[in-house]
């Protein structure tokens, strides 16, 4: 198995599922390999992805779920009805691998455990650390959970972890 060249600093949570952090000041772009590394290589079959932008990365997890002939395993959450990245799936025509969603992640009502959940959305501090206490629970026990820009200063997502980690301990500042 051969390990993505880019970085991605990966680690465990509480034996319960893996967290993978993007490094700072990174686009994208210098992810992708690594998110289509870590679907495909750990057999990740039921993906949600928070935040559809450009489409990237949604490329990414579709050709891993492709690769392995996986059509519907991919849900992909944008507030933009008219968000770019659905226009670039619909042109390699892979529409029907994703189930879209028009919505604000902290107002979805989904159910479900996942095997993989990527949190790439807003990036303000109160809105990821809503994001990271509602979604986390929904990642299966050994999946993976994955913040994109996550030590970007600029966002504070490593704040937003932190707190939900360390959670119920008092003596515990981020």
């Amino acid at each position: 198995m051969k390990r993505p060249k880019e970085t991605c600093h990966l680690g465990k949570s509480s034996g319960h599922h893996q967290v993978a952090m993007t490094n700072e000041y990174s686009y994208i772009h210098e992810h992708l390999e690594t998110l289509y590394f870590i679907s495909k290589e750990f057999n990740c079959k039921s993906i949600l992805e928070i935040g559809t932008g450009d489409g990237d990365s949604t490329l990414a997890f579709l050709e891993s779920l492709y690769d392995r002939e996986i059509y519907n395993g991919l849900i992909s959450v944008d507030i933009n009805p008219k968000c770019k990245g659905r226009k670039v799936i619909e042109e390699r025509q892979m529409e029907n691998g994703v189930h879209w969603i028009t919505a604000d992640s902290l107002k979805l009502d989904i159910q479900g455990k996942f095997d993989l959940i990527f949190i790439d959305g807003d990036h303000g501090e109160e809105v990821v650390t809503k994001e990271i206490i509602k979604y986390a629970p929904m990642v299966k026990k050994g999946g993976w959970l994955i913040l994109h820009d996550f030590t970007n200063p600029a966002y504070n997502i490593f704040k937003s972890y932190c707190s939900w980690i360390f959670k119920g301990y008092p003596n515990y500042d981020c």
